[in-house]
């Protein structure tokens, strides 16, 4: 049998680990037109991340 387990909830300003990387959640919500929920994220280490918060035009959040 397989128990099907529920994603941790988040917050924003929660610190995360994610594949031996920190970081900090910076957004949480819809981006669209893209389907479900979105995560964005500050990674300690520049080179972590893709982008500063902004997609399509639109900043979701910022990076220091």
């Amino acid at each position: 049998m397989v128990v099907a387990q529920e994603p941790p909830k988040l917050e924003l300003g929660q610190r995360i680990e994610h594949e031996y990387c920190r970081g900090t959640v910076r957004f949480l919500g819809a981006v669209p037109p893209t389907k479900g929920e979105w995560i964005g994220v500050e990674w300690d280490t520049v080179e972590r991340g893709k982008h500063s918060g902004e997609h399509n035009g639109t900043q979701y959040f910022k990076c220091t």
